[in-house]
């Protein structure tokens, strides 16, 4: 079908003193016809409310999140059968991911389990990222649904300090009184929530309005790298930046490790432009020699040594690399679909079924095929966007060195945080706005074989 999108360029008029708005050379905006803003907008802030927060639908629950995804749904597949976008390789990935998972539960379920719960997670998985991917045509466009979203994110920021210096939490018990407790579905079994308060130094491991202080903190902590980088001026600035801040107040090892992982990549990219000879393949290389010798000289490899060493809590670490030792071995056993939802076989004194690695979690419930085609879709965005950092222009190759912070930053924090919530639709976000942005750098079409020159506006 012939594209609906005209080829011509249409400019985008700037928001005074907030945004850089300078076009990159070599920059396109794929099929060049304006896409509004407001859906993204609101499904990202749909993905900062409660999960008490939801319509619960026969064997499943319809979180804001959800229904704001689902609403727009035919939005987004009507600019994607106009050819709003040029199918790339974390698209197809993506899609295979998707497929993967309905597949898997069919094999291991039947049909009419595949149909209700394997269409619900593959929703979960690939509908943020082909709403990021049809909303974001260029940078700009990212940057004004981060401004229009800033305070959102300062506003939950604002509740975990509160919740954490006060020791009382606000926003879930408030939405409790309103729609009543926390049930979700796990397979076949709904599980009622039950929030875990602990003091940790002083302060309470606060939720907001987060299923987890894991997730907010991670929620939080990734918008340092992007709007550090992004161009972003004054006010939005700012308030975005005291809100990842507040990632400190869920007193999580895994925030606090993520903000300080985006902050050494911050300082790393501001040494780069002092010193000619350090450059992020130097970074990277070192990296790979480093995680080498671990393999090498440690018994648990090194995400055991990185789960030990990175927790506030040595019981949690030494249960999560007992994780990854048994949950591995059903892996191992059911490489292919997995075991759906059913319990991995683990020691008696492992009382829950958890898996706090969202890599991990994805093989054994899904198969190898499906984590495969999550992490290697991540690795190709973020090759995208060191491409297209090459052809920008000094403003937009930083923003483009912001997102790939922020994204690395998620993918190697799967290896001990499972994404789950309104932080798994922001990741899943994330991820396709990471492509979109970087759409023109990709020389890779469907067949992946056949090299295409990047276009100039």
């Amino acid at each position: 079908m012939p594209s609906a999108y005209p080829s011509s360029a249409i400019p985008l008029s700037d928001d005074v003193g907030t945004i850089v708005a300078r076009k990159a050379m070599g920059h396109v905006r794929v099929g060049n016809r304006p896409v509004a803003i407001w859906p993204m907008v609101l499904v990202i802030y749909a993905t900062l409310l409660p999960r008490e927060v939801s319509i619960h639908v026969g064997e499943n629950f319809i979180y804001m999140d959800r229904l704001a995804l689902a609403l727009t749904m035919p939005w987004v597949a009507w600019h994607l059968w106009n050819g709003a976008i040029r199918f790339v390789l974390p698209d197809w990935l993506i899609l295979i991911l998707g497929s993967w998972m309905v597949i898997s539960l069919w094999a291991v379920y039947g049909a009419d389990r595949a149909l209700v719960s394997g269409v619900s997670f593959a929703f979960d998985a690939v509908a943020g990222y082909y709403m990021a991917r049809i909303s974001f045509r260029s940078l700009d466009d990212m940057r004004r649904a981060l401004i229009l979203c800033t305070p959102g994110f300062f506003l939950a920021g604002i509740s975990l300090g509160v919740e954490s210096v006060t020791h009382q939490l606000l926003v879930r018990p408030f939405f409790v009184k309103i729609f009543g407790g926390l049930h979700y579905a796990s397979g076949t079994e709904n599980i009622n929530d039950v929030i875990d308060v602990r003091i940790r130094f002083g302060l309470m491991r606060a939720y907001g309005p987060w299923v987890h202080p894991i997730e907010a903190g991670l929620h939080m902590a990734t918008l340092l790298g992007i709007y550090w980088k992004s161009g972003i001026r004054g006010w939005p600035l700012w308030l975005a930046i005291a809100a990842s801040a507040t990632a400190i107040f869920t007193v999580s090892s895994a925030a606090i490790l993520a903000l300080f992982a985006i902050v050494g990549m911050l300082l790393y990219d501001w040494l780069t432009r002092q010193v000619r000879e350090l450059t992020w393949p130097v970074l990277f290389t070192g990296l790979v020699i480093v995680i080498a010798g671990i393999s090498f000289l440690s018994k648990g490899g090194p995400i055991g040594l990185f789960i030990r060493f990175a927790t506030l809590d040595p019981s949690t670490g030494y249960f999560r690399v007992a994780i990854w030792q048994y949950a591995t071995q059903s892996v191992l056993a059911h490489p292919w679909v997995g075991i759906g939802f059913d319990p991995y076989r683990r020691p008696d004194w492992m009382l829950t079924s958890s898996i706090d690695a969202h890599w991990l979690l994805y093989a054994v419930r899904f198969g190898l095929p499906a984590t495969l085609a999550l992490f290697f879709a991540c690795i190709a965005a973020l090759g995208g966007l060191f491409r297209a950092e090459a052809m920008a222009n000094v403003a937009d190759a930083g923003f483009y060195r912001g997102i790939a912070m922020s994204l690395s930053m998620l993918i190697i924090m799967g290896f001990s945080v499972t994404y789950q919530g309104g932080t798994l639709t922001w990741f899943t976000i994330l991820l396709g706005a990471c492509v979109a942005c970087a759409q023109h750098s990709y020389v890779i079409d469907w067949a992946f074989w056949v090299r295409r020159k990047p276009r100039v506006a």
